[in-house]
């Protein structure tokens, strides 16, 4: 609807109810699902991203059918040429990516760089435990593993709004994911949650300092001994100061690649929303 000229507004007395699945008779499904979900979502991005369809190749539900089935696994996709052909005039998608600014720039979600974080006395890097997409759980764990530039799971990010200026970042997230690391618990594991955008989370405000420091303020992660055990320490303190981390594999991921590359090559697409942009900028300040 945004890339081709509409608008989604908000209707401020609508109401809108969430029923959870508890297991009782109650709350059990009524109706089938019907067709093929992943190529129904596979199809969706091809057929609205544009290059951006490259990303799926980064998560595994879409990567292995492509791998088991051939590059047009997804199906024939003349239809939708038809409907944009009809709407005249649809903008990219990395068009929309720029009118939403606040939310893949801002928050994070278009990384100028990725990077694995390697504790130096180890040499381990930090591997988030969950897979690719959002955690069906809302959360992860965390732990250190053997350095590997080709896993995604080893790969962070800045992310999160910084709460004082609304630009990026504030938080630390794992690539391809919803989850941002908050830290030890009480046991000694280290975990994630999924990302509070507006950088409003105490917990996920981490930065890895040019000093080596994992730090969220005065607090600094401390690997425990064992790949499973972290501790938070004063930055300050004695121990602590000879705990470093450094960055490792630093490159721009593809999403971003591709989202300057067409900011690159066709700046007129951009013009109205930009000037769009800096009007909201003025009215911010």
């Amino acid at each position: 609807m945004w890339v081709c000229g509409g608008e989604i507004v908000a209707a401020p007395n609508s109401q809108v109810a969430h029923m959870w699945r508890t297991g009782s008779a109650k709350t059990a499904v009524r109706y089938k699902r019907v067709g093929d979900t992943t190529k129904n979502r596979a199809r969706a991005m091809y057929a609205w991203t544009g290059e951006f369809s490259k990303k799926l190749d980064d998560f595994p539900m879409f990567a292995d059918r492509k791998k088991t089935e051939g590059d047009n696994w997804f199906g024939n996709m003349s239809n939708f040429q038809q409907v944009k052909s009809r709407l005249n005039g649809c903008h990219s998608y990395a068009w929309y990516l720029r009118r939403f600014k606040n939310v893949y720039e801002d928050a994070g979600l278009l990384p100028k760089e990725i990077f694995m974080i390697k504790e130096e006395s180890s040499g381990l890097c930090l591997r988030y435990q969950g897979g690719a997409g959002t955690s069906s759980t809302g959360s992860g764990a965390v732990t250190l593993d053997a350095c590997d530039k080709d896993n995604h799971r080893l790969y962070w990010h800045r992310g999160n709004r910084n709460p004082t200026d609304g630009k990026c970042c504030s938080g630390l997230r794992a690539w391809n994911t919803d989850q941002c690391l908050t830290g030890s618990k009480a046991d000694a594991t280290a975990t994630t949650a999924v990302c509070t955008l507006s950088g409003d989370s105490r917990e996920q405000q981490w930065n890895l300092l040019e000093t080596g420091q994992l730090s969220r303020g005065s607090t600094c992660l401390r690997h425990g001994g064992n790949p499973n055990t972290f501790h938070h320490e004063p930055c300050s303190s004695t121990s602590h100061k000879g705990a470093r981390w450094t960055r490792q594999a630093v490159h721009m991921p593809i999403e971003t690649v591709l989202y300057e590359k067409a900011q690159r090559e066709h700046p007129d697409d951009f013009t109205k929303v930009n000037s769009f942009l800096r009007t909201l900028d003025k009215q911010s300040q």
